[in-house]
């Protein structure tokens, strides 16, 4: 099980991008994001949007059964991705513009969504590209973005510097991935005839956590790069296990650091 991947059916506009917006004056509007607070800044898409394939970063597969409802995600590693992610508006917008809402799911009935009118919204409405009388947008708060961020740093600095049994033990008893459930999917893979099996998570916010128990049950040991400080997973039985930095990019600017540095 520790070597199996964990997938998600992501729900990412498929031509227009998200946008920020906000509540002025009980009227929705287009946000600046540097004059508004985070907990007021609301990620949107337009919800209609996001009922069709999306083929623009990743896999996806009909074979897989994606049907309408988005794009099969399939990163190994996208739990540090998104600790490294910059928190900040930008951050998160760049993120979800590749993988989308952080908790709508394929199995996801709680998620909000505005119901507006083109009338009373036309500046809404074609940023949106809406094309009935009333559109949907689904919205995402950028708080609550930047505290999921912060919930995934921790559960890998804190399990990375944790001193005893107890420690680890402790934190686990807290993971909040513990009561998530995965679907399991049997397929043909496609060309071969051979059965495939994948996990689903309900949502991006799921996989994230999933993830990040899978490594560690698998002995991962996670470290912050030597160069730019982002968190990198190394399995302590590859042959690379004395690795310091994250990337050959970062491995390449320290040695022309410290190249400059003897002159």
């Amino acid at each position: 099980m520790n070597d199996q991947r964990v997938s998600y059916l992501a729900s990412v506009p498929v031509e227009h991008g998200f946008r920020w917006i906000t509540k002025v004056k009980q009227r929705w509007v287009l946000a600046d994001p540097s004059e508004v607070r985070n907990d007021r800044l609301y990620l949107a898409a337009n919800y209609d949007n996001l009922f069709e394939p999306f083929w623009g970063y990743h896999r996806a597969l009909k074979d897989w059964g994606v049907g309408p409802l988005g794009c099969l995600i399939d990163e190994p590693d996208l739990y540090l991705e998104f600790a490294s992610i910059d928190p900040t508006p930008e951050g998160v917008l760049k993120f979800a513009d590749k993988y989308g809402f952080l908790e709508r799911g394929f199995q996801d009935e709680k998620f909000r969504y505005l119901e507006l009118n083109s009338d009373a919204y036309p500046d809404l409405a074609e940023v949106f590209k809406a094309s009935m009388d009333t559109f949907l947008v689904g919205i995402e708060t950028c708080s609550k973005w930047l505290s999921r961020r912060r919930g995934i740093y921790w559960l890998i600095d804190t399990w990375a510097s944790a001193q005893s049994a107890e420690d680890r033990m402790r934190l686990l008893d807290n993971f909040g991935a513990a009561n998530t459930k995965l679907d399991f999917r049997l397929r043909l893979e496609f060309g071969s005839d051979r059965p495939m099996m994948r996990l689903l998570a309900p949502t991006l916010s799921d996989m994230l956590d999933i993830q990040w128990g899978m490594a560690i049950a698998a002995e991962k040991e996670h470290r912050q790069c030597a160069e730019c400080t982002n968190w990198f997973g190394v399995s302590v039985a590859s042959a690379r296990a004395d690795k310091v930095y994250c990337s050959d990019a970062c491995r390449m600017r320290a040695y022309r650091k410290r190249k400059a540095g003897k002159k």
